[in-house]
């Protein structure tokens, strides 16, 4: 794309934080190459769009999605990028914008129960991701946080996963096991699961921060034969599950090194990721009282580079310098440019096309784009 900024409309979203959540694919999957987002009101002129990746550059379709995102939308495409079933945390959809055979009552509770779902479901950045089996081509996973099934106790506290098989109903798929519960705890965070692949290239590794004060992260192993942990391990510093729906986890596409963004000024903290064993390693906490609320964090696809945003200010840090925290530059900061309301920085999504969407806080109708995101300084073309 020639210009910084492409138009998009938005409506009840903040971030796109899921998609497929900085999942290590090989490169001859397209499972990430279909984005989905909007509303499909007023139904005489839908605002649902589709964001398509498959032609070698980002082409925008308004597409009758018929359903409501707020900051939930994971979607699943095949190996040849044709978008297979979505979801906004409420309910799960079909390839054809239909709901899937037993796909309603996601994350059930008083959120279903109330008013909440015709908006879709209110979980955090990254709290929902889909996963294709390891083994069986038809089968997907979706795991999913989801807060407490009470409105007395309107928490984080479970995650879940369901499955959906695509060999049913000519390929339009059901839904054949669903809310199951993997974690019962109420300090799960509001949402920053990602998931990378196992250093053999075919399992899945899912991580799972927690807001506990322990430090305290679960990962399981996503293989053929089923889903394995969670394995905990306590390292780092704690981050406040108030704010964890605002921040981001991000793990880098070489699947060895992860970020963790804290919203609400508490920091940048980075970790190593050994693919083999599942296991964190050499906890670093950057420098960063210059972060406000609000904001995101992505890797370059070469995972050299580290892009940190606030609603005001975008920072990249060189991860192969000798102190990382000090290889800081600022890329650039708010401008002014606004429609109804001011464009701001946001979360940051690293797209099939290599660049990096920056997605305003606000919703309008622009997103930031960094068009060379493994290159230093400004050179990264935001």
């Amino acid at each position: 794309m020639a210009d910084p900024f492409f138009y998009l409309y938005m409506k009840n979203i903040l971030l796109l934080s899921f998609i497929l959540i900085s999942i290590n694919l090989n490169c001859q999957f397209k499972h990430d190459y279909i984005w989905t987002l909007g509303s499909p009101n007023p139904t005489t002129s839908p605002r649902n769009f589709i964001l398509n990746f498959n032609d070698g550059q980002l082409q925008i379709n308004q597409f009758p999605l018929n359903l409501n995102f707020r900051t939930v939308n994971p979607n699943f495409s095949n190996n040849n990028g044709q978008l297979q079933c979505y979801s906004n945390g409420c309910i799960i959809m079909n390839k054809s914008g239909n709901l899937m055979e037993n796909g309603a009552n996601l994350n059930p509770g008083f959120i279903q129960e109330g008013t909440w779902c015709e908006q879709g479901y209110p979980g955090g950045n990254q709290s929902h991701l889909f996963l294709p089996d390891p083994k069986d081509s038809n089968e997907i996973w979706l795991f999913h946080s989801a807060v407490s099934e009470s409105i007395l106790y309107p928490q984080p506290t479970f995650l879940r996963y369901s499955k959906v098989d695509l060999s049913y109903n000519n390929g339009l798929g059901k839904v054949i096991e669903k809310n199951t519960k993997i974690v019962i705890d109420s300090m799960i965070t509001f949402g920053e699961l990602s998931a990378t692949r196992h250093a053999n290239n075919i399992d899945w590794w899912i991580v799972s921060p927690t807001a506990r004060p322990d430090t305290l992260f679960r990962t399981f192993l996503l293989t053929g034969n089923g889903l394995q942990g969670p394995f905990e391990q306590h390292i780092g510093k704690p981050l406040d599950y108030i704010y964890s729906g605002g921040g981001a986890f991000k793990i880098n596409p070489q699947g060895t090194k992860m970020a963790r963004y804290g919203d609400g000024g508490q920091g940048v903290y980075l970790y190593d990721f050994d693919r083999q064993t599942g296991q964190l390693s050499h906890f670093m906490e950057l420098d960063t009282p210059k972060y406000a609320s609000l904001g995101g964090a992505e890797f370059s696809p070469s995972g050299r580079y580290l892009y940190v945003s606030t609603r005001r200010e975008l920072f990249q840090y060189d991860m192969e310098a000798t102190d990382i925290g000090k290889s800081v530059i600022r890329i650039d900061s708010l401008d002014g440019f606004k429609t109804w309301t001011t464009v701001t920085f946001g979360n940051l999504q690293l797209g099939p096309d290599c660049r990096i969407y920056v997605v305003p806080t606000t919703s309008v109708e622009y997103f930031g784009v960094i068009h060379h995101p493994d290159n230093k300084g400004k050179d990264c073309d935001f």
